[in-house]
């Protein structure tokens, strides 16, 4: 039986990126993130069957900012990995739970023709979570570890330097349809069934699908989405595959 409860993070962003000056409130703890967070009486443990060695080819010089970079609990970005093109999400009138908020801008247009189109239809969507530094999601899985312990921890938070976060396009939404919460519960919301039907068109796919556990090592998340790119948002559809496996059939390992 899950029981929920709200957990309210204070993420300290640490970033420090200088752009002519240091970003502002990026050296402050500047946001508060609400979520639910399942609590489990009888935790099981998820045992995920991850490849060790994906083998595409051609390989990019620099995989990290390829859209295809397989991140999972094996294969880790460096500490010192930061997007090269992180831009405000704010300023692009998107819905975002703090205007420090950052995305990689390959990721705009279609988020923002996303976001468009699910108004046009009555549908609300807002950025919860998008990119977190190393150092910022170390703070998150310190917290959580020391809330939960590590065992629990472990099924829906990422060790630093695991996090899909890290790579500037992963996003985790929600709706006001359940307070801007993350919780399980969004699938059953009218966005997160939008989201279900319709994110692939705009080059999303869901990262930790529910019945996969043992395939990603995660929970269930119907709110955590990477964008993949359309085409490749497509092929994954098409291929019958989740993300995960997908990534480590054609993925390429992190290399920057």
């Amino acid at each position: 039986m899950k029981k929920f409860r709200v957990l309210v993070i204070g993420i300290g962003i640490l970033t420090g990126i200088i752009a002519g000056s240091f970003y502002l409130e990026h050296n402050k703890k500047v946001a508060t993130i609400i979520a639910q967070r399942p609590i489990i009486s009888s935790i099981p443990t998820i045992s995920a069957s991850l490849s060790t060695s994906p083998t595409p080819s051609p390989t990019p010089s620099n995989t990290c900012n390829a859209p295809l970079v397989l991140v999972d609990k094996i294969h880790a970005l460096p500490p010192t990995y930061v997007p090269p093109d992180l831009v405000y999400i704010s300023q692009y009138n998107i819905p975002v739970a703090n205007t420090s908020y950052q995305i990689r801008k390959i990721v705009v247009p279609d988020l923002v023709g996303m976001i468009k189109d699910a108004n046009a239809q009555g549908i609300n969507l807002i950025v919860i979570s998008p990119y977190r530094s190393y150092n910022t999601q170390a703070e998150v899985y310190d917290y959580y570890t020391r809330t939960d312990g590590v065992t629990a921890a472990n099924q829906y938070s990422a060790i630093p330097g695991h996090s899909q976060h890290q790579l500037g396009t992963a996003i985790d939404f929600s709706t006001n349809e359940i307070s801007n919460g993350l919780d399980q519960s969004f699938a059953d919301t009218n966005a997160g069934k939008w989201m279900a039907e319709n994110a692939y068109k705009y080059g999303f796919v869901l990262a930790y699908p529910i019945g996969d556990e043992s395939i990603t090592g995660y929970e269930y998340e119907p709110w955590h989405w990477r964008y993949m790119g359309v085409d490749n948002a497509l092929k994954i559809k098409n291929s019958g595959l989740i993300m995960q496996q997908y990534l480590e059939k054609y993925g390429y390992l992190p290399n920057c």
